[in-house]
């Protein structure tokens, strides 16, 4: 094989590593048939496209009672009604019009529920499934995530390979700098840190190099090449969508 068709075929492979379902920026090749937690499942539209396309056996949590109910069964699908949180116990959840954007943190003129939640540790200990079992966290709770994050201790992070993170800086709920600590702690426990928006923290994806077998090259081409060539092509179905129309997870733009 000539070297320039080498190159261009090893440049391929590098910039299709990522998949970006539903918003949230995953390494699809290290999921097939393994077990993932979708935690924020909404109406299951992530937690079906990742038993589609990988799968996988999904573990889902969604806390709002209306999405629960509307969530598709399947076999590789457990749904449980609650939220995961910073503490186990109960919460109050307002609701929004915004079936993504029901959150603990402030009224959205919805009305609002009590429902169940568990510290992420918790939970999994209440499911008898070790973290290490665990190949991919999906979290999107709506501001949650980072009193979610703190509430596990670093050795039980550091068995997960791969998380993928709505941070909600873009909307305010959480400061920048909270959501740049929360990173910083687990580039510490050994994740690189992939921020596929251009400045907001909306589509995080984090790569445990000691729980995968990703080469660090894999990442520095992903965070050199394949981010912003990402942010381009949002940027420019950004400008080709009618005004309005939002893009990117959450209804958001990028």
């Amino acid at each position: 094989m000539a070297s320039s068709e080498r190159e261009y075929r090893t440049s391929r492979l590098l910039t299709h590593m990522l998949s970006e379902i539903h918003g949230h920026t995953l390494i699809g090749r290290e999921l097939r048939s393994k077990v993932i937690l979708d935690l924020g499942a909404n109406q299951g539209a992530f937690a079906h496209e990742m038993i589609r396309r990988y799968g996988c056996r999904v573990l889902a949590v969604e806390a709002n009672p209306a999405m629960v109910a509307r969530i598709p069964p399947h076999p590789n699908l457990t749904v449980h009604h609650g939220a995961i949180a910073g503490h186990t116990g109960t919460l109050t959840l307002h609701l929004s019009s915004n079936p993504e954007a029901s959150t603990m943190l402030s009224d959205q003129g919805g009305g609002s529920v009590t429902v169940p939640c568990w510290t992420l540790p918790d939970f999994l200990r209440s499911y008898g499934m070790p973290a290490s079992n665990i190949a991919l966290v999906k979290m999107d709770i709506e501001g949650a995530e980072i009193a979610a994050l703190d509430a596990c201790p670093d050795p039980f992070l550091s068995a997960f390979p791969q998380l993928t993170i709505e941070f909600h800086d873009f909307l305010g709920w959480t400061p920048r700098a909270v959501v740049e600590r929360t990173v910083g702690r687990l580039e510490q426990l050994g994740f690189f840190p992939l921020k596929m928006w251009r400045s907001a923290w909306g589509d995080t994806l984090l790569v445990n190099r000691r729980r995968t077998r990703v080469a660090v090259a894999e990442l520095q081409y992903a965070k050199h090449v394949t981010r912003p060539l990402r942010i381009l092509k949002h940027a420019a179905m950004r400008l080709r969508a009618p005004r309005g129309q939002a893009i990117g997870g959450s209804g958001a733009t990028v």
